[in-house]
């Protein structure tokens, strides 16, 4: 016995061949590849090397960070003038060397 459907010339599916249910699929099942992401742009260095607040020299003032005695120094190598403060996991050399300038301006003031 024959359907209804079948001898209309209609089928019972109502999924085309050829045709995805979802637009932007394939037919073959494959998802159709995303866009890649644009590369993340790298986050600019900070300073390693600064200038003395006392000899207006530039890029004379080294940091050294010593985290086993949470300490940081900083210290010119030209008019050997350094000054040191406690630091913790968070600090970078130039918070140590902002210490100093913030000290120098509650001494002069």
């Amino acid at each position: 016995s024959v359907s209804s459907a079948g001898r209309l010339g209609r089928s019972r599916c109502h999924i085309q061949w050829g045709r995805s249910p979802r637009p932007g699929y394939g037919s073959m099942g494959k998802r159709k590849s995303s866009a890649k992401p644009p590369p993340k742009k790298a986050a600019a260095k900070l300073e390693e090397q600064f200038n003395c607040p006392f000899c207006n020299s530039s890029q004379t003032v080294y940091c050294q960070m010593d985290w086993e005695m949470s300490r940081g120094t900083v210290s010119c190598v030209s008019c050997l003038e350094s000054f040191t403060s406690n630091i913790h996991h968070l600090s970078e050399p130039i918070d140590v060397y902002h210490d100093w300038l913030d000290e120098c301006e509650k001494q002069n003031t």
